[in-house]
């Protein structure tokens, strides 16, 4: 909770400068700006968001992270590099997070995140705690895989803390909230019938990097500025006749 007793929704972005397939990925530019430049640019314009937090790891490597939240103005956390679970529950109690707080779970690769669609889960989810405890739009297929959201309580997340024995569970964060729906019901978010699952947003190759790099300087063209939004995307792939193997 806030001071005056606002409840709490933070978004933290999961990132690192390594990758096995594409090191550095998170800071290479398209159209003159860093990869997380212009998720921030999508997520800052969120009105439901009181926080954003870049969640990052202690190596040396993710210096450059840091320095880069610090210049944007952005709140940073480093943390362990393989538990994500643990970092991400640092990472909430580092922004003053109490257990009916809302954390949106967000990759950093993934840097066409629309702020409308997040404010409406928001909503949603909090409308509905604490009936539901997980909220995602992964759980069934249908939204392209780039545009991913995981919505969580903080005392959920710090259950699976508590909780978590195996690799996978530390690693992903949610697989063990996912795991225990008697403790922890989910609810998934549905495309509404129409199936966008072909459409491949998110950067883990310099393929990934070029499709996201052409639809960005599209959208530009067509004097489309952030914040993106989900119809102007997949437009835009969908013009460009893009798919997971374009070059």
């Amino acid at each position: 909770m806030t001071s005056n007793g606002v409840k709490k929704k933070i978004a933290i972005i999961q990132a690192r400068m390594g990758s096995s397939r594409m090191p550095g990925k998170i800071l290479k530019e398209i159209a003159g700006k860093p990869v997380l430049w212009h998720l921030l640019e999508n997520i800052k314009h969120s009105r439901e968001l009181t926080d954003i937090v870049v969640a990052t790891t202690g190596k040396k490597e993710d210096d450059a992270l840091e320095e880069f939240a610090r210049e944007y103005g952005v709140n940073y956390f480093r943390g362990s590099e393989d538990n994500v679970l643990e970092r991400f529950h640092k990472a909430a109690k580092a922004v003053g997070a109490s257990d009916t707080d809302i954390i949106v779970r967000i990759t950093a690769d993934d840097i066409f995140m629309d702020p409308y669609i997040i404010d409406a889960l928001i909503t949603f989810f909090d409308s509905t705690y604490p009936y539901y405890r997980l909220m995602s739009n992964s759980l069934t297929p249908g939204f392209p895989y780039g545009l991913y959201f995981e919505l969580f309580d903080v005392a959920s997340l710090k259950e699976a803390y508590q909780n978590a024995t195996t690799e996978f569970q530390k690693e992903h964060v949610t697989p063990y909230i996912r795991e225990n729906e008697e403790k922890f019901p989910a609810i998934a978010i549905e495309s509404r019938g129409v199936d966008f699952s072909d459409i491949y947003l998110s950067i883990d190759t310099p393929e990934d990097f070029e499709r996201n790099r052409q639809i960005i300087e599209y959208l530009g063209s067509k004097h489309i500025a952030h914040p993106f939004r989900f119809n102007d995307v997949v437009s835009a792939y969908k013009h460009l006749r893009l798919s997971k193997t374009s070059t």
